[in-house]
């Protein structure tokens, strides 16, 4: 039951965030290397309790930009969860935030079970699961929207 209402509340939020609908974005300057900190900081336990360990590289300067802060923290939030749901354990997932020029990068990286180059491709396709029988050793399915919801959030930013 709860997995159903999971997978409802994220096609809502996909609707809200899908290129096709008129999102309305409210943004803000902030100081991304602050906002990550104050995620990292909830994310880590989490994590620990998962048998990961966490590397966040970033600057130690403030990194200003303009986003929609509450939908910012849902794509990172987004891939965070992803790496912690399909880290290999005992493990690592390593948190990148720097900025060059115009552009800020933002990246969540972690070791998991392989997948093809046309399975990787197709990750952030809504509805895709890149292999089903991932889903047995994970506990919740998930709907499969996670990343795509991430992807629609960055985009609708400008990346």
């Amino acid at each position: 039951m709860y997995a159903d209402q999971s997978a409802k509340v994220k096609i809502k939020k996909y609707q809200e965030l899908s290129p096709d609908a008129k999102a309305n974005l409210s943004f803000t300057k902030i100081d991304l290397s602050n906002l990550l900190e104050q995620i990292m900081n909830e994310f880590e336990p989490i994590a620990q309790e998962n048998l990961l360990t966490v590397r966040t590289i970033r600057d130690q300067t403030p990194i200003y930009g303009y986003i929609d802060t509450e939908k910012m923290v849902c794509a990172i939030d987004n891939l965070l969860m992803n790496a912690l749901k399909f880290s290999m354990k005992p493990g690592e997932i390593t948190v990148r935030l720097s900025a060059e020029e115009q552009h800020i990068y933002f990246a969540v990286e972690n070791m998991g079970k392989p997948i093809s180059d046309e399975q990787e491709k197709l990750l952030f396709e809504r509805f895709y699961k890149a292999d089903l029988s991932r889903n047995e050793h994970h506990g919740s399915p998930g709907a499969g929207m996670g990343l795509s919801i991430a992807k629609n959030i960055v985009d609708l930013h400008g990346g």
